[in-house]
């Protein structure tokens, strides 16, 4: 479920969670939790005064708004690319299962701090269905990961731009920044 706060989340709102058993997942802007619940809870937590609004997590809160679309028009994925689907913690095996059962196919598997992510090769059409699976917390776009550190080199000083330098020049440069830091 989304659990919204009245207002900033405080103290009292993430005590009231803790009344009823929820277990917070993550944060969702703005001022709510996706969090799991039971619909004891639900009805605890709706009539509570810090709550805002308890809001089912539906199918189409977990994709990404490029695939969105796609799913609601039953469109094929372009390019046959991958997806990363973020799980619910504790529900990497039932996911997995589940994907195969869609036809789909496991490329990797990471950990992340909201739950377990794989990245699969979907069947054509599946991605309502992939959406509808209780395992699955988000669906997005997987993207090749790029290493970023011309942009290291501007903030730790050692270049004034993002152009690469050769490794002599950035050498000496940092052995000069050394040798400031050394006398003063």
């Amino acid at each position: 479920y989304v659990v919204q706060a009245r207002g900033p989340i405080r103290d009292r709102f993430r005590a009231r969670l803790r009344e009823v058993d929820a277990s917070i997942v993550s944060y969702i802007p703005n001022n709510a939790y996706l969090v799991r619940v039971s619909a004891v809870g639900v009805v605890r937590l709706r009539a509570a005064r810090e709550v805002q609004s308890v809001l089912p997590y539906e199918p189409y809160y977990k994709l990404d708004p490029s695939l969105l679309a796609l799913a609601v028009e039953k469109k094929p994925l372009p390019d046959d690319r991958p997806l990363r689907l973020t799980l619910f913690p504790g529900q990497r095996d039932a996911a997995l299962l589940a994907v195969n059962a869609l036809g789909g196919e496991l490329v990797t598997e990471e950990p992340s701090p909201f739950g377990p992510q794989i990245v699969i090769r979907a069947a054509p059409g599946s991605l309502p269905a992939l959406a509808q699976l209780p395992s699955v917390q988000g669906i997005e776009p997987s993207h090749e990961r790029q290493l970023m550190n011309d942009r290291t080199r501007v903030r730790i000083g050692l270049t004034t731009n993002t152009a690469t330098a050769s490794l002599t020049t950035t050498w000496q440069r940092v052995q000069r920044i050394s040798s400031a830091i050394v006398a003063a």
